[in-house]
């Protein structure tokens, strides 16, 4: 087992499934000329307004009134968002609230705590190592079927994974959670780069705003490579070889040591970064995608600088279809990949076909810079050992 240290590269969105609704679930105010915006505590709530304002508290509700209005009206002391919040997230920009703004909440634990799932950081690994089975994978496009009208890549996974839980060779990587500290956490507004024929490419249509762990923010979690069960792995399959059974056989990881699973997923994101950079250099006319280039540049130069105990992976939310799929299916014959753009554009091919597929970006722009959301970085933490 080894202690891996995480650090936010860039701000990170795991959410919770939860959307907080304005006023009800959460209030802004600005503390000491800076701009908070603080998630409701209902039972702190509760002890302040006292039980004989329930009713008045829910007609509100139902009226969808400012919680900080009701407060007032309730108290005959002015109550700060402090005293009736669960935490306080910071506003790094001005974020324009409307009474019918959400908020996209990050995943806390019972305690309240900012975490990353293992299963986040394991699901990043997932697609980093498909990126790199793939071309061992004979014949990869009559793999893929037109089922239902849908493109259907499940039998490319079972190869390269196994073909059901038990035989999945992930089951021997086991990551744990990663927990941040208190007042990690900020409020951001993402909107789109999305290239537009007769628009900017800054695109405010969809803005949407979350609650992410900031940047420059540290953690460790353990991760252990089982590899003792392989001289078992080796007998099993060559009797389910050998046998007329109907059993799976079982995969065995692709590499062997955290050092070779970094050095794998350090070679995966510089592939999509790079990739990136080759995709958005014909739009350079726009100084947002200028803007967009030069944060990758710098990612990318992050990665290239990490040594054997380290690399950059990209997770959670905002991640960019690219990034999830590993963007392997680009790679396939000519009329599969338009089958893929077609059934991902129901109804619009033929008015997007002459853009590149996907042609939008989610980002943070804030004073002409752009942030991506997702980018860690891992190092074996040598003090653990």
């Amino acid at each position: 087992m080894s202690n891996i240290k995480i650090t936010t590269l860039t701000p990170i969105h795991v959410g919770s499934g939860v959307m907080l609704q304005n006023n009800t679930d959460f209030v802004q105010q600005q503390l000491d000329e800076d701009n908070y915006i603080g998630v409701v505590d209902d039972r702190r709530l509760m002890e302040i307004i006292g039980e004989k304002n329930i009713d008045k508290w829910v007609a509100s509700i139902n009226k969808k009134e400012n919680t900080k209005d009701f407060i007032e009206r309730c108290c005959s002391k002015n109550i700060s968002i402090e005293e009736y919040s669960k935490r306080l997230i910071y506003c790094p920009q001005k974020i324009n609230i409307q009474p019918t703004t959400t908020l996209k909440e990050y995943i806390h634990d019972g305690l309240g705590k900012a975490y990353i799932p293992g299963s986040s950081i394991k699901g990043a690994i997932r697609t980093a190592i498909l990126i790199k089975e793939v071309p061992n994978i004979e014949d990869v496009n009559n793999k893929i079927d037109n089922k239902r009208g849908k493109l259907n890549a499940k039998e490319i996974e079972q190869e390269v994974f196994g073909k059901d839980p038990n035989s999945d060779c992930l089951r021997f990587l086991h990551i744990g959670d990663a927990y941040f500290n208190e007042g990690c956490e900020d409020a951001l507004n993402m909107i789109n780069l999305n290239i537009r024929e007769r628009q900017d490419y800054l695109d405010k249509t969809k803005s949407q705003i979350i609650e992410v762990i900031t940047n420059g923010e540290e953690s460790t979690f353990n991760l252990t490579i089982d590899l003792s069960k392989n001289e078992y792995i080796d007998t099993y399959n060559n009797e389910v070889e050998n046998s007329t059974k109907r059993k799976n056989m079982i995969k065995k990881l692709p590499f062997n040591n955290e050092k070779d699973l970094f050095y794998l997923i350090n070679r995966h994101t510089q592939k999509l970064l790079e990739s990136e950079l080759s995709i958005w250099g014909d739009y350079k006319e726009e100084n947002i995608v200028i803007d967009y280039i030069n944060t990758i540049e710098d990612i990318l130069n992050k990665v290239k600088s990490c040594d054997e105990n380290s690399c950059i992976l990209r997770i959670g939310h905002a991640s960019g279809w690219r990034f999830i799929t590993g963007a392997w299916s680009e790679d396939v014959k000519d009329d599969i990949w338009d089958k893929i753009c077609k059934e991902s554009r129901p109804g619009d091919e033929k008015k997007y076909k002459q853009y590149i597929f996907p042609k939008t970006r989610r980002i943070n722009y804030n004073n002409k810079e752009v942030s991506l959301l997702g980018f860690v970085k891992l190092e074996i933490n040598k003090n653990h050992e």
